[in-house]
């Protein structure tokens, strides 16, 4: 029998109900990504995990919205990027960090906040449905991110030259999957591990064919330690 799939929304309320710390500490591993992506964006700043204070409070801020997540504040990852941001000013505040800078920055946070949800919120229901079309889904692609960097970085160099060859992206446009020989003939790369990351190399060559700004700087900030 086929596992059944839940979202990302619906995992967060079933950790709070069914009190599953080994998930949700699955979930923050999973969406470490994303905590780096949204701190970066914050401090406007590269962001060092083993150094950065900002980073663990960051990473405490997803561990509270996931407690006080509820299904009418939208999709759990806008709402989290919303808390992380308020727990890191309130933390630079605290520290009097560039308290100056930070001022002109709390008084156009509500609107910025405001744009980031929409946004945000926009791409990922688009992209959730472009998905669809590709009989693919969002949690089951977080689920199988290359743990390796070496896996990872070489499934973003396959989707980088998939996506500057027009012939190619038309195909997969058409045939709604990945041309697993032939990208392994043309790019001289394992068959075997284009198979084994195929659903991976498709969602970031889809970020990038149907033009997700806010998630394609989101893969280009996870594959900025990837030589080129």
């Amino acid at each position: 029998m086929a596992k059944t799939k839940i979202n990302l929304d619906e995992e967060i309320l079933d950790i709070q109900k069914n009190k599953k710390d080994d998930k949700r500490n699955t979930i923050i591993d999973q969406y470490t990504p994303f905590i780096i992506k949204a701190t970066s964006d914050i401090l406007s700043r590269y962001i060092e995990v083993e150094n950065d204070e900002e980073f663990m409070i960051a990473l405490e801020a997803f561990n509270e919205a996931i407690n006080r997540y509820q299904k009418d504040k939208g999709s759990f990852l806008t709402f989290s990027k919303v808390v992380i941001r308020s727990r890191i000013l309130d933390y630079l505040k605290g520290k009097k960090i560039d308290i100056d800078e930070e001022k002109d920055v709390r008084e156009t946070e509500s609107n910025e906040s405001i744009e980031d949800e929409v946004s945000l919120n926009f791409e990922m229901k688009r992209f959730k449905k472009i998905l669809e079309t590709y009989n693919l889904s969002f949690d089951v692609l977080t689920e199988n991110n290359p743990t390796h960097k070496k896996t990872r970085c070489r499934c973003f160099s396959i989707a980088k030259k998939v996506v500057t060859d027009e012939s190619m992206v038309q195909w997969i446009k058409e045939k709604k999957r990945l041309p697993v020989t032939r990208l392994s003939r043309e790019l001289k790369a394992s068959k075997r591990m284009i198979k084994y990351s195929k659903e991976y190399i498709l969602s970031l060559i889809l970020v990038y064919i149907y033009d997700l700004d806010e998630l394609k700087d989101y893969i280009n900030y996870i594959g900025g330690d990837c030589d080129e």
